[in-house]
């Protein structure tokens, strides 16, 4: 029997998206061909620590290293040390890095331990999301730590784009994998109803979802207004916001400033099961201000909703307007409205389109695809 290749896994953000891509990459992986190891902080976030009696129980070798996401030089140092002496001590085979801070330090970490094969998921690029003047300087960043790797894993066609157009690597180097997720069979009629009464929406009414983490990235505080301009026109209109984060109390706030009670806005807060409230929903929105390509728009097509989302990098790669859903203008709470208006207006238009982003997903975002391709860039380099 062939030697199994030893891979690791290094992560940082242990929450949201990310959390999700790193949890399914080592549950998927195929446990007779890989080692797999995850090499995990929580130092910015224990979201993960729920996963981890089920990564044992399937075979995944669980290590932490303290990462912090601000810059602290004795911390960062001392970091990068840990690093470098795991992947001497466990010689892997290959290392597998994610998302910024540790994509950076797990870089040059393995260089300097002479990992035979390291590959990077920026997941989102880092010079994407910040203002001038470290804009220029993460670009910088990137560039330097691209050499450090082999590929660097796109979650997006676009997010390829991106990086050929600034340059960060070669067109060769740059590939793409983009996110994927189980397609399981509609719920039943008995499901559905069992999560419309734990929520509280009657048969008349019409529940609108998001589910993202209460942050400046999410853009929620578009989606608190959307909502109010809707409450008004349309009685039989539920809105329900699943995720918790440091606005959460300044997202109540808006919403209480708009008259929004329990009755019309819900928010549910963090929910591991909050996949499965989808089947609950008739329409599902994500007001975010950039993204690589988002795991919930992807849960909620696969589960039969149209979505109302901004036209942002990788949303726009899944959400295809007018035929899988409604793109509007970033920042624009009332263009989120007008979005979400003629589906609360017309069932046919919610389950043909429903029918629609459900197909897509199945034809092009499979959790299948997803480790497949993954697989084969571990064991030849390239996908």
């Amino acid at each position: 029997m062939p030697r199994r290749l030893k891979v690791a896994i290094a992560l940082e953000a242990t929450a949201g998206g990310t959390r999700k891509h790193v949890r399914e990459l080592a549950l998927g992986l195929d446990k007779k061909r890989f080692d797999v190891h995850l090499i995990l902080s929580f130092w910015r976030s224990d979201e993960m620590r729920v996963d981890l009696p089920t990564l044992r129980a399937h075979g995944v070798a669980v290590h932490t290293v303290r990462i912090q996401r601000r810059i602290d030089p004795v911390a960062d140092l001392r970091a990068l040390a840990r690093l470098a002496r795991l992947f001497r001590r466990e010689r892997f085979d290959v290392v597998h890095t994610q998302s910024s801070k540790a994509g950076f330090m797990g870089r040059l970490a393995a260089r300097r331990a002479g990992v035979g094969r390291v590959v990077h998921t920026p997941h989102v690029w880092p010079f994407q999301w910040t203002r001038q003047p470290m804009r220029g300087a993460f670009l910088a960043l990137e560039k330097l730590a691209a050499r450090w790797c082999e590929r660097l894993v796109c979650v997006g066609r676009e997010q390829r784009e991106i990086g050929l157009a600034r340059r960060v690597a070669s067109p060769e180097r740059l590939v793409v994998i983009e996110n994927g997720v189980d397609v399981t069979p509609p719920p039943a009629k008995s499901a559905r109803d069992e999560i419309r009464r734990e929520l509280g929406v009657g048969d008349d009414e019409i529940a609108v979802g998001m589910v993202a983490r209460l942050e400046p990235q999410k853009g929620v505080g578009r989606f608190i207004d959307a909502a109010a301009a809707l409450a008004r026109d349309h009685p039989a209109a539920r809105f329900f916001l699943v995720g918790d984060g440091r606005l959460r109390r300044r997202t109540e706030a808006r919403a209480a400033g708009h008259g929004l009670g329990g009755q019309r806005l819900s928010f549910l807060g963090h929910r591991e099961d909050a996949a499965r409230l989808y089947a609950g929903f008739d329409v599902f929105v994500l007001s975010s201000l950039y993204e690589g390509l988002p795991y919930v728009i992807l849960e909620a097509m696969a589960a039969g909703l149209p979505v109302v989302a901004t036209d942002v990098t990788g949303t726009r790669e899944v959400v295809e307007d007018g035929v899988t859903g409604t793109l509007v203008p970033m920042g624009d709470a009332s263009a989120i409205a007008r979005g979400i208006a003629p589906y609360l207006a017309d069932a046919d238009l919610r389950a043909a389109t429903g029918r629609r982003a459900r197909e897509r997903v199945q034809e092009r975002f499979t959790m299948k695809r997803f480790i497949e391709l993954h697989e084969k860039l571990y064991t030849t380099g390239n996908v």
